[in-house]
């Protein structure tokens, strides 16, 4: 679980824009097309994101890391943010696709799912 969250939390905080920002991960692929558009370097921006991550997704948590985008893609907002995604929200996917998630998969969703939020509340600040 520990890996999994540490992956996680180095995606949420380069996908979050920080104090009315744009998002560092959209930053940083703006700069790198202009250093390549000058000559300063041959690397591909999508190069540049992935050196950022210094994590890799465990194999045994892509289920829980697939399913929890999903959810996230889906998620209603509440007026102030994102809403969390409720056990509610995790049953009614799991029946429609007809996918029997593990108790890990379900304690893993909803960790990443505060990490989620925990990131886009800084990305306010």
């Amino acid at each position: 679980m520990e890996d999994l969250l540490a992956h996680a939390e180095e995606v949420f905080n380069l996908k979050v824009g920080r104090g009315g920002n744009d998002p560092i991960e959209t930053q940083l692929r703006q700069a790198a097309k202009t250093r390549k558009a000058l000559g300063l370097t041959d690397k591909e921006p999508e190069d540049v994101i992935e050196e950022q991550y210094t994590t890799e997704l465990p194999e045994e948590a892509e289920v829980a890391y697939a399913t929890f985008l999903e959810l996230a893609a889906a998620r209603s907002s509440n007026g102030w943010g994102p809403s969390a995604i409720s056990y509610l929200d995790i049953k009614s996917w799991s029946d429609l696709y007809g996918v029997e998630l593990s108790p890990w998969d379900i304690k893993a969703i909803r960790m990443l799912d505060q990490l989620y939020l925990s990131a886009s509340r800084r990305g306010g600040e």
